[in-house]
């Protein structure tokens, strides 16, 4: 068998041509045009000889010899063009199986009952396993996981009644194994040919894209982190403005589905204006970093911190009514750094209220804690 799957030409070996064994009765085949010949000639001899032969005879040994002559020549024409094509097509299933085995993807060739015929010098590297070990084994076996044998060995079986499958045509994603049982991200796709007598066999080009896999996964990640840095204020380290609007729309979301409390709260460092043009903008990014990190210790661990905006904060508190929620944002106020003090307002969710509306509740309560005289919390109406 040829290494490519490819039937092998019966041939044997004649002055050096290799010629299909169909063509050994064309000896026979020429003998009675050669005879009719032979014999016409034999008649032009007698007549050239002095035999008295009549034209009755002469014209049908003529017309005999040209028959003759042309089914011979005929013959001959028709011999040598089938050894051209025995030829033709040898050449061309070699020149085939050379490219197959010198592609960069793997070729393999099963036949209906999932057989492999075939099974080139690229599936031998992706694989582990030699041409003479794979070649009369089931590929479903050889390559495939547990998981989807089963699925395989459906749509080979199905595909000659249904005329198509999910596994032949398109490529198709998914892992294999190799011989030593590491798992290969591959992408397979299969062609489906009609053999002589209805058999149908199965051709598979197998690409190996664990490379690829990677990089996606590296531009996942990449796309992950940016996706996640545009959440995040690069002074604190706490959630930013965007990062607080997703995390408020989602807790509203499944408040809205549990039936549960939900506060929150906006905080403002008191005249931070001034201490920054007293200790120079350095030592006021300093104590936003600081009161950041003091304020997300003293949270509970379901709430969520974030820094709203300059001076100001906003903290999200789920599953927390208005009483509890003033007493952690009492915490926050005391733990304020460097001798400063800070403002609040906190307002509950009223059940059906939009979040911006619940923000500017808290908002309003905040411009109530400031007038009042800052440094308390003060509760939404």
């Amino acid at each position: 068998m040829l290494r490519s799957g490819f039937k092998q030409l019966p041939a044997e070996k004649d002055e050096g041509r290799v010629m299909p064994k169909e063509g050994r009765p064309e000896a026979l085949s020429l003998f009675v045009p050669v005879a009719a010949v032979l014999a016409a000639l034999f008649g032009l001899i007698a007549v050239a000889a002095g035999s008295e032969v009549t034209t009755e005879v002469v014209v049908p040994i003529t017309l005999l010899t040209l028959m003759g002559g042309v089914l011979v020549l005929s013959r001959l024409l028709e011999r040598n063009r089938r050894y051209a094509e025995a030829r033709t097509l040898g050449e061309t299933e070699e020149r085939t199986r050379r490219i197959l085995d010198r592609s960069h993807e793997a070729y393999v060739a099963i036949g209906s009952d999932g057989v492999i015929t075939a099974w080139n010098a690229a599936a031998e590297t992706m694989f582990g396993w030699r041409r003479m070990e794979a070649i009369g084994r089931e590929l479903a076996e050889l390559i495939l996981p547990d998981d989807i044998r089963e699925g395989f060995h459906a749509g080979i079986e199905r595909y000659p009644d249904a005329g198509q499958g999910r596994i032949v045509g398109p490529r198709n994603e998914l892992v294999a194994v190799h011989r030593d049982g590491a798992r290969i991200p591959v992408e397979m796709s299969i062609v489906a040919l009609e053999e002589n007598g209805g058999e149908v066999s199965f051709h598979a080009f197998i690409r190996d894209i664990t490379e690829r896999k990677l990089l996606e996964t590296q531009q996942a990640e990449m796309l992950e982190a940016a996706r996640e840095s545009a959440r995040v204020d690069s002074l604190t380290s706490l959630q930013n403005r965007r990062g607080w609007d997703e995390a408020l729309a989602r807790e509203l979301a499944r408040t809205r589905r549990e039936q549960t409390p939900l506060c929150v709260a906006l905080l403002d460092l008191d005249r931070f204006k001034d201490f920054n043009d007293t200790n120079g903008h350095r030592a006021g990014d300093r104590l936003l970093r600081r009161a950041a990190s003091a304020w997300k210790l003293a949270l509970r661990q379901t709430d969520l911190i974030a820094r709203y905006g300059g001076e100001e904060f906003a903290v999200l508190l789920p599953v927390c009514a208005i009483d509890e929620a003033m007493e952690v944002v009492e915490r926050l106020r005391e733990a304020t750094p460097e001798g400063q003090t800070v403002s609040a307002g906190v307002a509950q969710w009223n059940g059906y209220e939009a979040d911006e509306a619940l923000i500017d509740r808290a908002d309003l309560a905040l411009y109530n804690a400031k007038r009042e005289g800052r440094d308390r919390v003060s509760a939404a109406a």
